[in-house]
C-alpha cells in the first residue's frame, strides 16, 4: 500500500491557499517516491499515545487533526487495512463520508469531528461491528435519519453526534445494542422521539447530551440505573412531568441542566439533597417545578432557577405563610 496518503492528500484534498499546515511538514506528506511507504517517513514515531506504524511496518494511526484540509475525503482511505485510529477532525472537510471507510476490518476510532461533512451516515458502518468503539462525527453538516446498522455497534463506547440536522430518535432496546456506551450525545439537532427506560441499562454511561433537541416525554425512572452519570443535559428540549427522585442516588452526578423545559413540573425530590458533595451544576430555570430549593442544595456552584413565589430558597426569599 505505497504511497497511498501521499496520493490521497494530492487528489482528494487540499491546504487553503497561504495557509501552512500546522501540525505536520507539507513538503514531508506530498512528496513521495514510487519507492517509499508512509512508514518510511511517518516512522514509528509515538503520536498521542499511539504508536504510527506497527511492527509490520503498516500505518496503524492516521492523525491530521486541525490541519486546515479542505476537499473530500477520498475512498483509497479504504486500502489501509491495518489503520486502528483515523482522526481528520477540526478542518475543512465536505462532501459525504466514503463508504470504503467501513471496510478497515481494524478501525476503533473514527473522528471527523468539526468539518463539513455532508450526506447522511452510511448504513456501511455496521460492517464495523466487531471494533468500532469511538465514533465522533458531531459539528457538521450531516442530515437524514440514522441508520439501524449504527445501533448494531456493540462495541461502541463515544457515540457523538452533535451539531449536525440529523433526524430519527433513539431505539426503544438501546441499552442492550449499545451495553458500553460511555459517552452518548445527539444535542443540538432535530433530533426527536423519547428517552427509551432501557437507557437505564448503560451502567457506564458518564455523559448524556440531549439538549437543543426535540426529545420530549418524561425523564424515565430508569435514569436511576446509570450508575456512572456525571453530566445530565437536556436544557431547552421538550420534556414534561417530574424530575425521577432516583437522580439522587447517582453518587457521580455533576451536573444536571433541564432549563427551558417548561413541562417540567412539581417539586424537587427529598434524594437530591443526597447529591450535596457531588453536584456543581443544577439548573431548572424556565421550568415550571414549585417549592422550595433544600437547603442542602444551596452551596451549588452553579445553581439557576427563576426566583419566583412559587420557587424560592437559597438567595431567593420565600414569601411568609
Amino acid at each position: 500500500m505505497q504511497d497511498v496518503i501521499p496520493r490521497v492528500l494530492q487528489q482528494g484534498t487540499s491546504t487553503q491557499p497561504g495557509i501552512t499546515w500546522i501540525n505536520i511538514t507539507s513538503e514531508r506528506w506530498l512528496s513521495y517516491s514510487n519507492s517509499s511507504s508512509e512508514c518510511d517517513w511517518y516512522s514509528t514515531e509515538i503520536v498521542r499515545g499511539h504508536e504510527a506504524c506497527n511492527g509490520n511496518n503498516s500505518l496503524t494511526f492516521l492523525g491530521i487533526k486541525q490541519n486546515n484540509i479542505q476537499g473530500s475525503l477520498p475512498g483509497e482511505l479504504g486500502l489501509l487495512t491495518s489503520l486502528e485510529i483515523l482522526d481528520i477532525s477540526r478542518n475543512s472537510i465536505g462532501d459525504t463520508i466514503p463508504t470504503e471507510i467501513f471496510a478497515l476490518p481494524k478501525l476503533w476510532v473514527f473522528t471527523l469531528y468539526q468539518n463539513q461533512l455532508q450526506g447522511t451516515v452510511p448504513s456501511e458502518i455496521g460492517l464495523l461491528s466487531d471494533t468500532l468503539e469511538n465514533l465522533s462525527l458531531h459539528n457538521n453538516e450531516l442530515t437524514g435519519t440514522l441508520p439501524e446498522e449504527l445501533f448494531m455497534l456493540s462495541n461502541l463506547k463515544q457515540l457523538r453526534l452533535s451539531s449536525n440536522r440529523l433526524m430519527g430518535s433513539l431505539p426503544s432496546d438501546i441499552g442492550f445494542r449499545l451495553p458500553k456506551l460511555s459517552i452518548l450525545d445527539f444535542s443540538r439537532s432535530p433530533f426527536g422521539g423519547t428517552l427509551p427506560s432501557s437507557i437505564g441499562l448503560l451502567t457506564a454511561i458518564r455523559d448524556l447530551g440531549f439538549h437543543n433537541t426535540g426529545v420530549s416525554g418524561t425523564l424515565p425512572t430508569e435514569l436511576g440505573g446509570c450508575a456512572n452519570l456525571e453530566r445530565l443535559l437536556g436544557r431547552e428540549s421538550n420534556f414534561y412531568g417530574t424530575l425521577p427522585s432516583e437522580l439522587g442516588m447517582l453518587t457521580s452526578l455533576q451536573t444536571i441542566n433541564v432549563e427551558g423545559n417548561p413541562g417540567l413540573i412539581g417539586n424537587i425530590p427529598f434524594e437530591f439533597t443526597l447529591l450535596n458533595r457531588t453536584l456543581q451544576a443544577f439548573k431548572i430555570g424556565g421550568t415550571s417545578i414549585t417549592g422550595t430549593i433544600p437547603q442542602e442544595m444551596c452551596g451549588i456552584n452553579h445553581l439557576s432557577f427563576d426566583c419566583s413565589e412559587s420557587l424560592c430558597g437559597c438567595d431567593c426569599a420565600c414569601p411568609e405563610a
